[in-house]
């Protein structure tokens, strides 16, 4: 899979993993399969979106599927733009 080049990066702190793999599906389902690459870590998970051009309302869509987990999240969800490096 090519490394997503732009868009937008979730880093998120977990309280508990189980419901992972349902927020990245929905992620999927939202922005497309191929636009989405995770890279988890003992207790933490960075998620790139690839897409052009975020708004305001992508990050709230985000956001809004990240609190659809209750219990997944441990604190505070960062998402900062991601470019090439």
């Amino acid at each position: 899979m090519d490394k997503i080049q732009d868009g937008l990066a979730v880093l998120i702190n977990l309280r508990n993993d189980g419901q992972l793999p349902w927020l990245i599906g929905s992620l999927e389902s939202i922005f497309g399969t191929e636009s989405v690459e995770s890279l988890y870590t003992d207790k933490q998970i960075t998620i790139t979106i690839g897409k052009r051009d975020f708004r305001d309302e992508h990050r709230k869509l985000v956001l809004d599927e990240i609190r659809k987990f209750d219990g997944l999240v441990l604190d505070e969800v960062e998402i900062y733009d991601h470019f090439p490096q």
